[in-house]
């Protein structure tokens, strides 16, 4: 079997008895180098997907032909996913403003679809701040951010758990107005208290990408 690691072939001496599960482990515990973290597996050109890795790990390793590895470093890793996160955020703000005006329209009905796709965004961006943090060993809950003052110029400080805990709290809001079918209120939060939330985590995931930039 051949090992390929970012790009690069390695020598690798495989016993008979070897698996595909336990060559991989072997890559992450002995074959990177300091704070590369593994992201992504093709076994014979085909992206390993966790089913895959369920159904091949006690395979021998002799049975494939090819293993590629990529293994960027940490902090590569963690900005490749806050920029995404970015993108993905700010071009799903006109999903926000299409929810908003069907609500106006009193097309609430037709704001459903677009309005579960929406918080899905929104509820992976909690899941992704807290995978990121744990991916750089920071505890979230005393990482200190800067973010604009309410109803004044200037900028303040804020732990980044506080920022979480809002955005966590917004999103049971929007959920309890849908489970009261309270569209007024829906449209409310959305058009007013989420165009300020957008704002403020471009600025957070801004930051927390100018913080985890290898050449900071």
């Amino acid at each position: 079997m051949k090992l390929i690691i970012n790009e690069m072939p390695q020598d690798v001496i495989l016993t008979p008895e070897a698996t595909l599960g336990e060559t991989l482990s072997n890559v992450n515990k002995q074959m990177l180098q300091k704070d590369e973290v593994v992201s992504m597996v093709w076994v014979d050109g085909e992206q390993l997907t966790a089913d895959q890795l369920h159904q091949w790990r006690d395979k021998p390793a002799s049975a494939f032909q090819e293993v590629k590895v990529d293994a960027p470093h940490k902090n590569n890793l963690a900005v490749a996913s806050l920029q995404l996160l970015l993108e993905t955020l700010t071009a799903d703000d006109n999903k926000r403003l299409e929810i908003v005006t069907l609500i106006h329209e009193g097309r609430a009905d037709k704001a459903m679809a677009p309005m579960s796709n929406y918080l899905q965004q929104w509820n992976g961006l909690l899941i992704s701040i807290e995978s990121v943090c744990r991916l750089m060993a920071l505890d979230y809950n005393k990482v200190e951010i800067a973010v604009p003052m309410p109803n004044a110029d200037g900028m303040e400080s804020s732990l980044l758990s506080e920022r979480l805990g809002s955005l966590g709290e917004k999103l049971s809001q929007i959920k309890e107005a849908l489970e009261a079918q309270d569209v007024v209120l829906l449209g409310d939060i959305l058009e007013y208290e989420f165009a300020d939330m957008l704002s403020d985590w471009r600025n957070i995931i801004s930051e927390l990408i100018q913080r985890f930039s290898p050449t900071n």
